[in-house]
């Protein structure tokens, strides 16, 4: 990559790191193997981040962690189902299962992230 594309890529992520982050969990589950926790934040840009925090019941502490943010036209809620398109029940129970966490996001204009967009699908605000 040449210096200047190393300079765009660097640029386009940065962030406002005095931004608190005000973190807060807003519900709790318990399933079987593990609990999960509904949660937002406030991101590095000052827009608020849902996502789940699913913790295994068993494994050793501190747990690994997978983050899992999801494609397009996703979002984190087709992880805790079995029958969706990536299966993603299927894949977090069998990371509890290995004692590994998993924090879910909603990704930029997706799911509870999409208000900025009025609610569209993103292919549509996106290819309009």
């Amino acid at each position: 990559m040449s210096n200047a594309g190393y300079a765009a890529t660097v640029d386009f992520y940065q962030y406002d790191t005095s931004v608190p982050l005000d973190a807060r969990v807003l519900k709790h589950d318990d399933a079987p193997t593990y609990t999960r926790e509904k949660i937002a934040f406030t991101g590095g840009r000052g827009d608020r981040v849902p996502g789940y925090l699913m913790l295994p019941k068993a494994g050793a502490r501190p747990f690994p962690v997978v983050l899992i943010l999801d494609g397009w036209m996703g979002n984190k809620e087709r992880w805790w189902e079995d029958d969706t398109w990536p299966q993603g029940g299927r894949l977090t129970k069998a990371l509890a299962a290995e004692g590994i966490a998993a924090l879910v996001l909603d990704t930029q204009f997706h799911g509870e992230r999409d208000a900025r967009v009025g609610y569209l699908p993103v292919e549509e605000y996106v290819c309009g």
